[in-house]
């Protein structure tokens, strides 16, 4: 089973302030196969995750801002093959590779920051 993301939350930073997108958001633009699901019992942003199977799927954000961070959960408990790909602004910027073996839930991780942008308009690719 390949589980690309498990997806929490997003947020960037502008000048003067701090944006939190949940993965319901619909300022994020999901292509391809995602499901969403109740994380009841966790830490999870608004109860709910969104994760794809499929190496074609996209999430995509456009924002204005400094930086942008991504922050998933690990779970469930098991043995996977997992991994996201991120894109900043068209370029390949990083990869999350997890683990293979999940022995405990894990909740509000960093998947990817992107470090101290020039403030201005940005896309992040999932």
């Amino acid at each position: 089973m390949l589980l690309a993301l498990t997806l929490l939350l997003l947020f960037h930073t502008s000048l003067s302030s701090t944006l939190i997108y949940d993965n319901v958001d619909p300022r994020i633009v999901y292509s391809g196969s995602w499901q969403a699901f109740s994380a009841t019992g966790g830490d999870d942003l608004g109860g709910t995750l969104a994760f794809s199977n499929e190496d074609a799927s996209i999430a995509t954000l456009q924002f204005t801002g400094t930086s942008v961070t991504v922050y998933g959960a690990l779970k469930p408990i098991g043995t996977w093959n997992m991994h996201s790909v991120y894109y900043l602004d068209d370029l390949p910027a990083d990869g999350f590779i997890p683990p293979t073996q999940v022995t405990s839930e894990q909740h509000r991780l960093v998947f990817y920051s992107s470090g101290r942008l020039a403030n201005g308009q940005h896309t992040l690719k999932i």
